[in-house]
């Protein structure tokens, strides 16, 4: 019962994606920093950032407006592409096919999968998860049945 209400809740919300992951990661860390740090105002300020990564995160996780938050996502892929490829080039190294650079920095992400509603042409985004899906258009309201 309780996890359906869940699952219902969380049915049009973007979710958690690797930036999301990223600021949990900087909001440790900063906690942490604030542990080692002598000064109140730097653990205040530190515990401040914490808070602002949380929130932020959280925000994430719940928004509906789902087209900002894969901007920021694209964003934020964009700006560490070159930081990734180095560590995926490090940790693949005894490999004969690596992707290159271009390659590895236009890789989809799983959650950028939409299809088109076919009464009004909009698109609705299809949840990562598999197995059927009915998808409601947020622009006309018809529904729209999918298979992952």
């Amino acid at each position: 019962m309780m996890k359906e209400k869940i699952n219902k809740f969380f049915e049009d919300r973007y979710g958690y994606d690797s930036l999301g992951r990223t600021l949990f990661i900087l909001a440790i860390l900063c906690i942490a920093a604030s542990f080692f740090t002598q000064n109140d105002k730097a653990q205040q300020a530190l515990f401040i950032a914490a808070l602002f990564f949380v929130f932020f995160e959280v925000m994430r996780l719940i928004s509906r407006n789902i087209n900002q938050r894969r901007n920021e996502f694209e964003l934020y892929n964009g700006l560490t592409a070159a930081v990734r490829y180095r560590l995926y080039v490090i940790s693949n190294k005894k490999e004969n096919m690596l992707l290159s650079y271009e390659q590895f920095k236009n890789q989809s992400a799983p959650s950028d999968r939409v299809i088109l509603c076919p009464r009004c042409k909009n698109e609705i985004p299809v949840p990562v998860r598999a197995g059927k899906h009915t998808l409601k258009c947020r622009k006309c309201g018809k529904l729209v049945q999918t298979k992952n």
